[in-house]
């Protein structure tokens, strides 16, 4: 799993190099993997429940059964 993101990490560090390359302005191999390092954030955060509220969090959390919590370390 970690290959994947690493190979895609360098799949669009080149894409934003190649960008430069080709319209003369590094500023634009910045912007590519300034964009693509924010969506990765924002992606990770979503997918985690980061950006859930305490109230939220406080009712997953008191939702869940036993037998569930029992599976999960199992």
């Amino acid at each position: 799993m970690k290959a994947y993101a690493v190979i895609t990490g360098m799949i669009i560090a080149a894409a934003g190099i190649i960008a430069g390359l080709f319209t003369r302005d590094f500023s634009k191999t910045y912007w590519i993997c300034g964009i693509a390092a924010a969506i990765g954030i924002v992606f990770s955060g979503i997918t985690m429940g980061a950006f859930v509220g305490g109230m939220e969090t406080r009712a997953n959390y008191f939702s869940e059964t036993k037998e569930l919590t029992n599976q999960d370390s199992a």
